[in-house]
């Protein structure tokens, strides 16, 4: 809230005081010493008092009442109220001041003053009755203003006082006061004064670090005391807050409420409002419509506040307001009500009796819904959770309003039913109480015959064509109150029926009851329905239950009907069950079971002589020992007596080697693929393109990038290969590195490519003999070499492979089919299949488009499908083929420059471990 001035006794113009010398009165003069307890309000202190006389012309006499009070409090105070009790012929006569000082911080002094004018008859003197403040929203802006006493200039009047005020805070202020109490040699407040503090320009505002003056000239005859008087300057606190404090109100524990604080500009200058904050949080939340350019004079904006109750009472919490006004920061104190509905019903539970009868009309109930709590209740719907109920609620309060607390309001429900019998269902009422869910339980009885059946509706699942089902018995009870008239029962379909309840026409008394055995004989394969029905004298005329079931070649099912493995990796193996169960009607012989392709069985099937029983299971238990790559496929045969004398189960499963599949960037950096494990690197150019390639060890530990100058730098786990060990070439020719598939981290072995084609190997790996080479022409590109260690082939830039050996080895066959673009320097990449021998050789070569074209070193290439990405324009830069790869399905994956990784062939998603788009930086992918 704002502090308006104190409205002072006296006449606001203290000149119209002063023109004359004060006369005595025949009054005592009081010296008060510190009030007790009775004169002081929760630690706003009466420090002294006394009063002092003048006469004044048309007024007569006036008498100066005069103290300082002290706030002995830990908060900010305002509107210090001064209650004073006069000794006059008036009984029990009183009046009252304001505190001088707006805003009084802990242990801040003020003086005070009020002037009896005109003086009460009788009077002989005063009490300080009581004194009233309440919390400041403002902080006091005292400590930034400095004052000094100086000397008035020369001429001036021995009355006039004079002295400066210094703005030493950050904020602008405005109408600033310089307070001053005079004080007696016992420290007894004799006077005060407060003159208006003005600028250079005769104005009323101080700015940071500007001073301005004041001047007043005492009334004669006014008490001075002794020494320097004390002097606080305060401007005014332009910020007015309203309501202070700001009630929010009840609401329910969980849900928001809101309310808004008025915040008006009082003075002259416009106030910029930067932050609101409200604690404790989450609890209570603040916002602010004011505008961010500043507030100007006489203008309002709203602090609106929001309140989320953590629990029930009462819950307090503090805005705070920061601004460039006088009196930053601002509090607001909030409060409110935590609440919450409570529900009940009465009556409890709602009982129909018996006597409405099954096919009437419908009988109805009122029940009167109750909120108990505290909390307004928030009613989302009101339903019954069986239709022989239905509920009005038109009375109560539907969305967008609430039921107060402590109010009802009445539901109609109203059973009506067509089948007679017992019936217990809930009222469900969905509201914000508790649980959000309300249940009034419902009963009633509805005379008549009644015909329940249990179950209602059977699976007969699988049964072989031409064969007899197990009986499923249905139970036909007569849950009503008068006998029940049976006219017929029957099955349709390949469905038949046996019962109990008599020949028909028949009659069932009440709570009575018959069976009907239902068995299912398919005619022929596939899925059969049916329906069982009874016809009777119930108000609905029948009952049914629904049948179905399935026709089956086979008494002998598996559960499930066929077994995939997954992914296994080659030297491991994978367990997986299946259930053998006999569907027939009669015991199922097996003579022998049998397996196939890379799997071996345990089971606990009985074999001939012995047999498993009608419905009875027995278990498989299956393992997969892959001896090879790719999908490996097998089966379980099973011989027994069934109409096709075989039953077999499919299995199937894929082997693959773990793959790492790493991206290499133009700087040297590493990236795992697919959740590839992290290598780290040991060479690393930021700013400088200089890595050409990478290759990986067979174990996938770790492996080598290759420079534009033929350094060889390690990463991962890899050892280092001293310098010397490989050729370095001194300028940007080296191109390509591949590790020998026999190279360990023990014997890193493998070879270097140069631009003009030459092979180098390191590490001991064997001389490579054959290679083309073009001595001053950097068209080679990459080097891939067999996974049987015995050669390779070399890439040109257009598209030539070019067979190199290793050691003795025969030299690999050339290949004559592969994708070729003379003159355009377009290829990126080979990649050759893990079948691929010295003997027969097949694998892909990538376009800078992204075009995957397959090559074989026999016959005609496979087509890649589904093929790879085409991007249209130059920005693919490495292919990796899968270790599933062959001659007939080439698959595997595309790196682009971006590093976005592409699969191709039917290859399994990869997700990438590094992207830069827009920058062409990805330089290779590598893989095992």
């Amino acid at each position: 809230m704002g502090f308006p001035r104190r409205n002072a006794a006296r006449p606001s113009i203290r000149r119209a005081l002063t023109a004359v010398a004060g006369v005595a009165l025949a009054l005592p003069v009081f010296m008060v010493a510190p009030l007790p307890a009775s004169a002081t309000s929760a630690g706003i202190a009466l420090v002294s008092s006394s009063q002092w006389t003048e006469t004044q012309p048309g007024f007569g006499t006036v008498v100066h009442i005069v103290g300082q009070v002290q706030n002995n409090t830990s908060d900010n105070a305002t509107l210090v109220r001064i209650n004073v009790a006069l000794t006059d012929a008036t009984p029990n006569d009183s009046s009252w001041t304001y505190a001088t000082v707006d805003v009084l911080g802990p242990n801040e002094l003020s003086p005070f003053e009020l002037d009896l004018i005109p003086v009460p008859p009788g009077y002989t003197g005063y009490a300080i009755s009581s004194i009233s403040f309440v919390t400041a929203t403002s902080q006091p802006y005292h400590s930034q203003l400095a004052t000094t006493l100086d000397p008035c200039p020369a001429g001036s009047s021995a009355d006039q006082v004079c002295g400066t005020v210094t703005n030493n805070g950050s904020d602008t202020v405005d109408s600033v006061r310089a307070i001053m109490t005079y004080l007696d040699g016992s420290n007894t407040t004799v006077a005060q004064e407060y003159p208006t503090v003005e600028n250079a320009n005769a104005g009323t505002t101080l700015a940071p670090n500007e001073t301005g003056q004041f001047q007043l000239l005492l009334t004669p005859g006014e008490p001075v005391g002794t020494g320097t008087p004390l002097i606080v300057a305060e401007p005014r606190y332009p910020v007015d807050l309203n309501p202070v404090p700001l009630d929010i109100g009840h609401v329910n524990v969980g849900e928001t409420g809101q309310q808004e604080a008025t915040l008006t500009n009082t003075g002259s200058l416009p106030i910029k409002v930067t932050a609101v904050l409200a604690t404790p949080t989450p609890e209570f939340t603040a916002s602010t419509d004011c505008p961010p350019g500043g507030l100007a004079g006489d203008q309002s904006c709203h602090v609106t506040v929001h309140f989320t109750p953590a629990a029930l009472g009462a819950r307090t919490g503090m805005v705070t307001i920061t601004d460039d006004a006088a009196g930053n920061q601002q509090t607001l104190p909030v409060i409110g009500t935590g609440t919450a509905p409570d529900v009940s019903f009465s009556p409890s539970p709602l009982d129909f009796g018996s006597t409405e009868r099954a096919g009437m009309p419908g009988l109805t109930k009122t029940v009167s819904l109750i909120n108990n709590g505290t909390g307004s209740l928030a009613i989302s719907s009101i339903a019954t959770s069986d239709p022989a109920f239905s509920a009005n609620a038109t009375a109560c309060p539907s969305a967008g309003n609430v039921l107060a607390a402590g109010t009802q309001c009445p539901i109609s429900v109203t059973f009506a039913t067509m089948t007679a019998g017992p019936y217990a269902a809930n009222l469900i009422v969905t509201d914000n109480a508790g649980t959000g869910t309300q249940l009034l339980p419902l009963v009633a009885f509805a005379a008549g015959p009644g015909d329940q059946l249990s179950p209602t509706s059977i699976d007969f699942r699988q049964v072989v064509v031409r064969q007899t089902s197990a009986v499923v018995q249905v139970t036909l009870t007569n849950n009503g109150n008068e006998s029940l008239a049976i006219s017929a029962i029957k099955a349709s379909g390949d469905f038949g029926q046996q019962n109990t309840c008599g020949a028909l026409p028949t009659m069932l008394a009440p709570t009575a009851s018959c069976t009907v055995d239902v068995t299912f004989t398919p005619s022929q394969t596939g899925t059969s329905t049916g329906t069982l029905t009874v016809t009777d004298n119930t108000a609905v005329g029948q009952r049914a239950v629904s049948l179905t079931g399935s026709g089956a070649t086979s008494a002998l099912s598996f559960t499930p009907a066929s077994l995939d493995f997954g992914t296994v990796r080659p030297g491991t193996s994978a367990t997986l069950t299946d259930t053998v169960t006999n569907l027939g009607s009669r015991p199922l012989i097996m003579t022998g079971i049998t397996v196939s392709g890379d799997y071996g069985e345990a089971d606990t099937c009985p074999i001939s002589p012995a047999s498993l029983a009608v419905s009875a299971s027995c278990t498989l238990t299956v393992i997969f020992r892959p001896t090879g790559e790719g999908t490996r496929a097998g089966a379980i045969t099973i011989t027994d007596n069934t109409p096709s004398g075989t039953d077999v189960l499919a299995l199937t499963g894929v082997s693959q080697v773990s793959r790492a599949m790493y991206t290499l960037d133009g700087y040297g950096g590493i990236h795992g693929n697919g959740g590839s494990p992290a290598l780290s690197a040991t060479a690393y150019w930021p700013g400088w393109r200089i890595a050409r390639s990478a290759a990986l060890l067979p174990d996938g530990s770790g492996g080598y990038v290759l420079d534009g100058y033929g350094g060889v730098h390690r990463f991962g786990s890899a050892p280092v290969i001293a310098a010397g060990a490989y050729p370095y070439f001194g300028f940007d020719i080296a191109r390509d590195v591949a590790m020998l598939p026999s190279a360990t981290p023990q014997q890193p072995m493998g070879y270097t490519l140069d631009g003009f084609g030459g092979v180098h190997p390191f590490g001991g790996a064997p001389t490579p003999t054959g290679y083309a080479y073009v001595a001053g022409q950097d068209t080679f590109m990459r080097i891939a070499l067999l996974r049987d260690g015995t050669g390779g082939y070399t890439l040109d830039a257009y598209g030539g492979l070019h067979p190199f050996a290793l050691g003795s080895n025969a030299m690999p066959p050339p290949i004559g089919n592969n994708a070729h673009w003379p003159g355009w320097r377009i290829v990126r990449g080979v990649a050759l299949d893990p079948t691929s021998t010295t003997t027969s050789v097949s694998g892909v070569t990538l376009d800078g488009y992204g075009g995957v074209h397959p090559f074989t070193s026999a016959g005609t290439p496979a087509l890649v499908n589904p093929p790879g990405p085409y991007f249209g324009w130059d920005i693919a830069r490495a292919v990796v083929l899968s270790s599933a790869s062959t001659a007939a399905k080439p698959q595997g994956w595309v790196l682009d420059g971006y590093g976005g990784l592409h699969a191709f062939g039917g290859a399994p998603f990869v997700a990438q471990g590094a992207y830069w788009p827009g920058f062409d930086i990805g330089v290779a992918l590598i893989g095992r």
